[in-house]
């Protein structure tokens, strides 16, 4: 699995329990966008959870990973991803997100994701989205 997150502004990101919107399980580094590092990040992904970000401008790519099973009350089964300014973009790329239930809302075509940022996020070498 490789997971990179490249922070060109503030970022909190967290790894929730039960979805994006649930308490989160860990959150990365001390809170603070300056300890939300890729490596932080990466290392709480490996041990299982839901990707939560949300600041500015930064770059989301996910790649050879495996999302299943989560639920969120809210949005986000899998990924909540929210640029405020709308900057942020992601790609995932080889990796299967399948059976993450977003309860309450998901971005249109692509089930356990909820995501506002520049524009929808790439999906690359056969990535498969699947409810």
């Amino acid at each position: 699995m490789t997971f990179r997150v490249t922070t060109l502004g503030g970022l909190v990101a967290a790894l929730c329990a039960g979805g994006a919107n649930a308490a989160p399980r860990r959150v990365i580094g001390n809170g603070t966008p300056a300890s939300c590092t890729s490596a932080a990040v990466v290392s709480a992904v490996a041990r299982g959870g839901t990707i939560c970000l949300d600041g500015n401008r930064f770059v989301l790519t996910l790649s050879r990973s495996v999302f299943e099973d989560n639920v969120a009350p809210e949005g986000g089964g899998a990924i909540f991803f929210v640029s405020n300014d709308r900057t942020g973009t992601a790609t995932l790329a080889a990796s299967t997100l399948r059976r993450n239930r977003s309860v309450g809302f998901e971005t249109p075509r692509l089930p356990g994701i909820f995501f506002l940022g520049a524009r929808l996020p790439s999906l690359t070498q056969g990535t498969t989205i699947t409810r």
